[in-house]
């Protein structure tokens, strides 16, 4: 008796066929699911392991036991004529059970995983079978005045609108970067609905004419386009905050939720209505970020606060400018926007204790001073007084990221994401901590996505260099730094990486020239010396270069350092060196590490020394 006829007399070649198909529709299932569950992305590769490992055990039960009419026996002991009793492993209705189980695969595969996957669903406290329906987008109002200016108005009116709704704690609210991505787009709201994760929409316009407005809203559900609620609303200009009152208020009654809070539109924030307008669209401006724009809402808000010294709101955003110029502005000095920052946040704590975003703000200016405690004490009243903060959940991610604290990250950065699932921000940073953590495929994932939809934003495409570098993308990486170079050539001309991209094609391998370049980029001034090569160094196995670039950008932003990257898995090489060492603690992280917790990557040792990089690459 041959091997082959003994593989088929002990149904090994029947199991095999049986086991390959199964497997085949339990993977296609898998990976159509677990990203529609919220399921950690580790989970994915736990089953295909399983799956693998499982296939030679279910080959060798086949050797070795047969099943009989009377139960399952080893194969030695069964006689010819229980053989023949016994059914059918595979036969003809095996063979048709298999192609069955292929087809359901297949038709897995074409049908489902091409559909867009949704937020994943945030629990809320509703009432019975309401809890499915607690979710609403705040579409942006259209505005429809004969003033095109007035758009801004319109735009201010609808985030009011929305963060009086994201204080209610019972109501999942999809946040102002994702709400406003479908501004002047023909979506279904179906479409929107899945893409935002929410069961409703509140759509409106905005007529202004002089003091006279004019507003119309509606609530609609997303799954059949019913209309729950719509009125209109023709008031004096001076009526605005009893208007957005009174839409927040008929939206949670349509959706039978009861107020677990106070809403902000039950009281006026400022009697100076040109001050209020100041603020409408120095918001506006605030959230596209970028230089012009925030130094054109810093005088705005310099305006707000001058006719309205008490208009804490008006403090608070003018804080949250400062910051964001401290990173968005390398023409202005790092330690006075910190400043200008803290103040402007303090003032209007003084005046409203209980304002979120100025927490938030602070918890901001701590983390970039590198006080640490003082940040998490922040970010954590922020949350207490609104959870729903999209800024305060993604920036005090941001801050246990720089930490290395990945674990502890990644809640807060997954939060961020169901709540504002449009923004760049959110899941580029996303992307990042799951890259910290050993995620490459997801975390790359993740950070795709937010280049497409960030695209002015410089430093998603780094980390994605970063990441292609990692896993062998050369020339994917070669294209990133295409385009990071043409940026650099029309905002830095005089900086060596400018022609970075030209030098990585001349000379391909040449790891002696390139390096070379690198290192002269040191003595040069603009923050891109620090934000472009580590990634080539450590590619090129130079791990002291990258260190040194990174720490270039201290010298650039006034001190400022930004560590994130520094904690992917292959810069282990960098975090052995001595260098990391001194750079960590003049951040003052072992101060944190030693009462909070160390990262997965350091571990500390006898007295007040430490030690890094014990985990990724070798």
């Amino acid at each position: 008796m041959t091997f082959f006829t003994e593989l088929k007399r002990r149904k090994v070649v029947r199991v095999a066929v049986v086991y390959a198909a199964t497997a085949f529709v339990v993977l296609q299932a898998a990976d159509i699911m677990l990203p529609r569950l919220a399921v950690p992305e580790w989970a994915m590769s736990l089953i295909v392991l399983l799956v693998v490992l499982g296939f030679p055990v279910a080959l060798v039960l086949a050797w070795a036991l047969e099943v009989t009419p009377d139960g399952i026996k080893r194969t030695e002991a069964v006689t010819r004529e229980a053989q023949a009793a016994a059914p059918s492993l595979l036969g003809t209705r095996t063979v048709a059970v298999a192609a069955g189980l292929l087809l359901l695969g297949v038709g897995l595969g074409a049908g489902w995983i091409l559909k867009p996957v949704p937020a994943p669903p945030v629990p809320v406290a509703g009432e019975g079978g309401w809890a499915e329906a607690a979710s609403i987008a705040v579409l942006p109002f259209a505005n429809v005045s004969a003033d095109p200016e007035n758009a801004y108005f319109a735009d201010g009116l609808t985030e009011e609108v929305l963060n009086s709704l994201a204080r209610v704690t019972s109501l999942r609210v999809a946040g102002r970067t994702s709400s406003f991505y479908f501004k002047d787009r023909s979506e279904e709201l179906q479409t929107i609905g899945t893409r935002l994760g929410v069961g409703h929409v509140l759509e409106g316009s905005v007529r202004r004419s002089g003091d006279r407005l004019r507003i119309t809203v509606q609530l609609i559900k997303v799954d059949d386009g019913f209309r729950l609620w719509s009125d209109s609303y023709d008031r004096e200009m001076d009526d605005i905050f009893a208007i957005q009152d009174e839409i927040a208020r008929a939206i949670t009654d349509a959706l039978r939720i009861e107020l677990d809070t106070d809403l902000p539109g039950q009281r006026r924030p400022t009697e100076s209505l040109p001050a209020y307008e100041r603020l409408l669209e120095a918001r506006t401006l605030i959230a596209r970020r970028g230089a012009a724009g925030l130094n054109r809402a810093m005088a705005l808000l310099d305006e707000a606060v001058r006719l309205d010294p008490a208009f804490a709101e008006a403090w608070g955003a003018l804080a949250q400018t400062h910051s964001l110029v401290y990173w968005y502005d390398a023409g202005v000095s790092g330690e006075a926007s910190l400043a200008r920052a803290e103040t402007a946040a303090n003032r209007a704590l003084e005046l409203d204790p209980e304002l979120a975003s100025a927490h938030q703000v602070m918890g901001d200016v701590m983390r970039d001073r590198y006080r640490w405690v003082e940040s998490e004490a922040s970010y954590r009243r922020a949350l207490e007084l609104n959870p729903n903060d999209v800024e305060a959940n993604s920036q005090y991610a941001q801050m246990l990221g720089r930490l290395g604290l990945t674990r502890r990250a990644l809640p807060l950065a997954r939060r961020a994401v169901q709540i504002d699932p449009l923004s760049p921000v959110a899941p580029a940073f996303l992307g990042i901590l799951l890259y910290q953590s050993g995620e490459r495929v997801g975390g790359l994932r993740h950070v795709r996505e937010a280049g497409r939809l960030g695209p002015d934003l410089l430093w998603i495409p780094m980390a994605e260099l970063a990441m292609l570098l990692d896993q062998g993308g050369l020339e994917a990486a070669l294209d990133l730094q295409r385009a990071i170079s043409a940026w650099l050539q029309a905002n830095h001309p005089d900086d060596p990486h400018a022609g970075l991209y030209e030098l990585l094609r001349t000379h391909g391998e040449d790891a002696a020239a390139i390096l070379a370049l690198l290192r002269e980029a040191l003595t040069y001034g603009p923050q891109e010396a620090g934000g472009v090569g580590w990634a080539w160094a450590v590619h090129y196995g130079d791990p002291e270069l990258a260190l040194e670039l990174m720490r270039a950008e201290r010298r650039v932003w006034d001190g400022a350092h930004d560590p994130t990257f520094g904690w992917f898995p292959h810069y282990a090489p960098v975090r052995r060196l001595a260098g990391f060492n001194e750079l960590v603690r003049e951040l003052n992280m072992p101060e944190y590490w030693r009462a909070h917790g160390w990262p997965d990557d350091c571990r500390p040792m006898d007295g007040a020394d430490f030690e890094c990089g014990m985990a990724g690459a070798p």
